[in-house]
C-alpha cells in the first residue's frame, strides 16, 4: 500500500492518499488505513480474490474493498453479479432498510451510490459501489446517523479515482 500524507490544518484530523498494492485505484482517508487481501471461493461463482482498505476512527467506518470474480461468470448474464445482487447483499447484510439509491457512472463504468439505515438504528451505511469488468468496487462509511451528512463522506466518497481506460 502507498500513502501519502495531504496537509490540512491543526484543528482536521491529517488525510493521507492510500492506494491498494495493486495501484488499480486511490484514494482519501483521514488516517492511514490497514490493506487486507484474500481468497474465498464461492459455490455459484468459484475462486474469488477479495481485498479491503479500511480505517477505523472513533465512531466511524471508512473502507474500500474490491472483489475479482472469475471472467467467465460474465458469459452468463443471467447467473453474474450485479450491482443490484451488491446493493441487496449489503442491506441484508446489515439487516437494514434502504434509505436511497442513485445510477451512477465512473470512467464510463456502471455504479451505484446507496445509503441504508442498519438494524437499530443508530448508524448510516452510505456506499458507492462500481463495477469494473470482472472487478466490484465497494467505497464505503458506517457513521452515527446524526452525521450521516458530514463533508467528510462527501471528501471520501469523491476522492474515490479509477484509472483511465
Amino acid at each position: 500500500m502507498i500513502v501519502l500524507p495531504l496537509l490540512q490544518s491543526c484543528a482536521k484530523p491529517e488525510w493521507s492518499l492510500a492506494r491498494p498494492a495493486d495501484c488499480s485505484f486511490s484514494i482519501q482517508m483521514p488516517g492511514i488505513p490497514k490493506e487486507k487481501t484474500t481468497h474465498a471461493t464461492s459455490l455459484v461463482y468459484g475462486k474469488m480474490q477479495l481485498g479491503i482498505l479500511s480505517l477505523k476512527k472513533e465512531n466511524w467506518m471508512f473502507a474500500v474493498s474490491w472483489t475479482d470474480y472469475p471472467a467467465e461468470v460474465f458469459l452468463d448474464p443471467t447467473n453474474s453479479p450485479s450491482l443490484d445482487t451488491a446493493r441487496d447483499g449489503a442491506v441484508n447484510g446489515v439487516q437494514g432498510k434502504l434509505l436511497g439509491e442513485e445510477h451512477i457512472s465512473m470512467n464510463g463504468f456502471p455504479g451505484r451510490i446507496i445509503r441504508i439505515e442498519p438494524a437499530g438504528g443508530r448508524t448510516t451505511y452510505i456506499a458507492k459501489m462500481v463495477q469494473v469488468n470482472s472487478r466490484f468496487y465497494q467505497v464505503a462509511v458506517v457513521c452515527p446517523k446524526e452525521e450521516s451528512f458530514s463533508p467528510d463522506i462527501q471528501r471520501f466518497m469523491d476522492s474515490f479515482v479509477l484509472p483511465s481506460r
